[in-house]
């Protein structure tokens, strides 16, 4: 398909991401972390956790249709359960970077989609806190879990103006992760294999470059 789409494109005459061109973009961020549990409070002991956040990226024009990318994204949840004697929140935190190559495939001269693969490394951690309304509160702090993951994404770029337009994608994830943990004096080690997607909207702007509009 991607094969397909590159020789449509080059039939075009137009490269969207000639070499030299740059793009910058700013994203609205969801998707999901992993993170893990060691007090068997929480419902399982590693899970994903759904999260937003903000994607920061930047993509060079390399030549072919062909552009090298680097995202670095911050990410967060915060989930809150109240009753007469007791208020329980949850709350995660991450952060991640992901390098790879898109293909950029114009459709007119203002849309263009866009794919590729990519390898995300992110961390994460999850913190509990218990706060009765008699008595004293309780904080616990997980240990972070660290996650590698094969990362493609499929998503398109309108432009708005020559430089400025809207920019998003979805993407699939397979992850694998591990963290450690020291318990009763014992270091136990966890690994886990997991599957999500994530979603990304926002803004680009473009600059640079040689040819392609």
């Amino acid at each position: 398909l991607v094969f397909s789409l590159t020789t449509l494109s080059q039939a075009q005459g137009t490269d969207f991401m000639a070499p030299g061109k740059w793009l910058i973009s700013l994203q609205l961020a969801q998707g999901s972390t992993r993170v893990a549990d060691t007090t068997g409070i929480l419902p399982s002991i590693f899970f994903p956790w759904n999260e937003s956040g903000f994607d920061l990226g930047v993509s060079m024009g390399i030549g072919g249709h062909w552009a090298a990318s680097l995202n670095g994204y911050w990410s967060f949840s915060n989930y809150k359960f109240k009753d007469p004697t007791i208020v329980d929140k949850v709350k995660t935190s991450s952060w991640g970077i992901r390098g790879g190559a898109d293909v950029y495939i114009p459709v007119t001269d203002k849309f263009a989609i866009y794919m590729g693969p990519g390898v995300l490394y992110s961390r994460a951690k999850i913190k509990h806190e218990v706060e009765p309304t008699a008595g004293v509160s309780v904080e616990i702090d997980n240990p972070f879990t660290n996650s590698l993951s094969l990362a493609g994404r499929f998503g398109g770029f309108y432009k708005l103006s020559t430089n400025f337009g809207i920019y998003g994608n979805i993407g699939k994830q397979f992850t694998y992760s591990w963290f450690s943990v020291n318990s009763g004096g014992v270091d136990n080690d966890l690994t886990w294999w997991t599957s999500s997607l994530d979603a990304h909207m926002g803004f680009a702007v473009m600059f640079g470059g040689t040819s392609g509009q």
